[in-house]
């Protein structure tokens, strides 16, 4: 089934949208968010919120899921629903994504962008286009950056951060708005970005040009140590010379200074001469212990005797 354009709608578009009960005309809160599951293509439902931050979509109360299906009337301005039943109180976030900010790449690795919004049929919830920008920031206006647009048709895989589309998806995207950095010359879509930062222009070489003014350094350099992984030690590497290299040759003697002579004048150096109180401590010293080692009577023992 073919959907218009008067049909679509966009995530956008239903941020901030009331959600009022028709049984019980109460208001029951407002959109805060829009779930999406990729493995179906599908839009889900929306969290509905009770209070929130005025002129946002912060949620201030309690929040809760309502079926896309359960919807009876989805308006501009407002969505109808049935009664108050509608509203589910569990957590959505685990099983569902809402693609904001999930990197879209090429089979190749090549980066197109990231999710900045999405269009989908409100009547069967099937999943339609991917607004791709570099900045994916809703609050930004679309007219100061560029945005693309993906057909979902061209997703090969997805997962919880990342979606893979085909090759040369780049050159069949439809330009959406143009940024102001574009329209100025100075910016670019991201995949050219991203090439001009791989790519590195090679230094100009020229055989005029002088050299640098510092001394190069021919020296062999001692090895580093090397980490074992299968024993966890760290071992130094065994330096090793070339037997070209004769280190003898280049060694520069050093001779020690002369002595120099002493003058008929000058008198002697001094000579050290032996402490008497030292020797005779020392002799002490000694008479005692072999005295101990011999165990020869001390003269009191002898009186005693």
């Amino acid at each position: 089934m073919n959907t218009t354009d008067e049909q679509i709608r966009q995530r956008s578009s239903l941020l901030g949208t009331q959600v009022i009960s028709q049984s019980t005309a109460r208001r029951l809160g407002v959109v805060t968010e829009v779930w999406v599951d990729m493995n179906q293509r599908q839009i889900m439902g929306l969290t509905v919120s009770e209070r929130t931050l005025p002129g946002t979509t912060i949620n201030l109360g309690e929040s809760y899921f309502m079926a896309l299906e359960d919807i009876s009337v989805l308006g501009p301005d407002a969505i109808l629903v049935d009664n108050d039943r509608v509203l589910q109180d569990y957590l959505v976030s685990e099983r569902y994504t809402n693609l904001i900010g999930c990197e879209v790449v090429t089979e190749s690795g090549e980066v197109l962008g990231k999710v900045r919004d999405f269009q989908f049929d409100p009547e069967t919830g099937d999943l339609l286009y991917l607004i791709l920008a570099a900045i994916a920031i809703p609050q930004i206006p679309a007219q100061l950056i560029s945005t693309y647009l993906l057909d979902v048709n061209e997703v090969i895989a997805v997962g919880r951060e990342r979606i893979v589309v085909t090759e040369g998806m780049e050159e069949r995207m439809e330009q959406l708005t143009k940024g102001i950095l574009e329209t100025l010359g100075l910016g670019k879509p991201p995949w050219e970005q991203e090439y001009e930062e791989d790519y590195l222009p090679p230094p100009p070489v020229s055989t005029n040009a002088l050299g640098s003014g510092r001394r190069e350094n021919t020296y062999p350099t001692k090895p580093r140590p090397t980490y074992q992984r299968e024993t966890g030690e760290l071992r130094r590497a065994v330096e090793t010379w070339e037997e070209e290299d004769n280190w003898q040759e280049e060694r520069i003697p050093v001779q020690p200074p002369p002595k120099r002579k002493r003058l008929e004048s000058e008198p002697p150096p001094p000579q050290p001469q032996p402490d008497p109180d030292y020797y005779e401590t020392t002799q002490q010293q000694i008479q005692s212990a072999w005295a101990r080692e011999v165990k020869q009577p001390q003269p009191e023992e002898l009186e005693e005797l």
